[in-house]
């Protein structure tokens, strides 16, 4: 399957039409002049292979140009060199917890929860990666406690079966403590949102000899009844690593939303988590009312914009940009369009006459220039003579 890696080149096909309407509208400009100063039945006579030139050209020209913006966007295909993987690691950290049941966002017009949103921002962000090809990407779900879904993995397919598999009205049950735990928590006060205790968790996964390419990229509400007081270890832990933690912030900053089946509202605590990012010199992005879940600006202007490294691992498919062939194509379909429309003209081109077979070798320029009837019908005189 053919996939490219900048897909958004891909809209200037949409000037193509534009550009037919405009030659249209000039071939029927000439077409009116010819016909008000009644020398049809010479340009039919002379140029009759004029018009079928014409329309050669105009076609290897469009096609040309259509072959430029495909490979201004990158199409990739098949295999590269076997077992050699190119990109970063992306460990997402997803919050699953009640808070993020909350329906505070829209999608297409209808409401729907944090949770939801999410999810539609990561298979958005995977669909990109899997164009892209070459990074590995694992998923770590959590509520007052982490559950790995599945580890690093180039397999986008794997882990976009898995975002499908999950649903957030019912979790993974090991992401939940016991009845016990809760109810002895030092302090009388349980929090179900264990961020830090997650992303520490998430660390350990990542691998110490690849530093510098790594993320953990958190997808949270930030509310948290302890007031995240678990994130500076793993801040400290991160920091250590070099590892900077992303984070998409998700729900509605200035408004208390209701956390369906209970008595608790919620809200997006936004400071709280600009402050991960800031301190681990992580991304952040808001899917916040009236944004559409889309993670473009983080994998376009800054996920891929980052040093690469290279990773042998077997088995593992990595997507080859291709557009050698379609250059020389669209180098030929140029070539032929500025030089087909004089090779289909008539063989009186090669007579002696010099001064008519310039005349005849510019035609449409001939008729354009001229200003009255008297050069058009001097125009007509020269060509009877050939």
């Amino acid at each position: 399957m053919i996939q490219f890696l900048y897909p958004e080149w891909l809209w200037l096909l949409l000037l193509v039409p534009l550009l037919v309407w405009l030659g249209h509208r000039g071939q029927r400009k000439q077409s009116n002049k010819i016909n008000q100063l009644g020398i049809k039945e010479y340009v039919e006579r002379n140029f009759r292979n004029c018009s079928r030139s014409l329309a050669n050209r105009n076609l290897l020209f469009y096609l040309s140009f259509c072959l430029w913006i495909v490979i201004l966007a990158a199409p990739s295909y098949g295999l590269g060199e076997k077992g050699i993987v190119i990109g970063r690691d992306i460990m997402v950290v997803f919050d699953l917890s009640k808070s993020m049941l909350a329906e505070d966002l829209t999608y297409e017009g209808e409401v729907v929860s944090r949770s939801q949103m999410g999810q539609l921002a990561l298979r958005n962000m995977l669909e990109q990666l899997r164009g892209r090809g070459g990074y590995r990407v694992g998923l770590i779900v959590f509520a007052a406690k982490p559950y790995l879904i599945s580890p690093l993995t180039t397999d986008i397919d794997h882990l976009l079966s898995k975002i499908e598999d999950l649903d957030p009205a019912h979790p993974p049950a090991e992401i939940y403590p016991a009845v016990k735990e809760e109810n002895q928590a030092p302090d009388g006060i349980f929090s179900g949102t264990r961020i830090g205790t997650a992303l520490a968790y998430a660390l350990d996964f990542m691998q110490e000899k690849d530093i510098g390419y790594h993320h953990l990229l958190l997808f949270s509400d930030g509310d948290d009844p302890k007031n995240l007081d678990d994130v500076p270890a793993s801040i400290t832990k991160s920091l250590q690593r070099q590892i900077p933690i992303d984070v998409i912030a998700i729900g509605n900053p200035g408004l208390d939303s209701p956390i369906p089946d209970s008595d608790w509202n919620t809200r997006m605590q936004e400071q709280s988590l600009e402050k991960i990012s800031t301190q681990t010199k992580g991304y952040i992005a808001k899917l916040i009312p009236n944004r559409l879940p889309e993670l473009d600006d983080y994998v376009q202007n800054y996920l891929l914009h980052l040093p690469e490294r290279e990773l042998v691992e077997a088995g593992v498919r990595q997507l080859v940009v291709r557009y050698h062939l379609l250059l020389w194509v669209s180098l030929v379909f140029a070539y032929l369009s500025w030089d087909c429309f004089y090779l289909r003209w008539p063989a009186l081109r090669w007579r002696k006459n010099s001064e008519s077979t310039n005349l005849i070798q510019s035609p449409l320029k001939s008729i354009d220039l001229a200003k009255s009837e008297n050069d058009l019908l001097a125009i007509s005189k020269q060509g009877d003579k050939i």
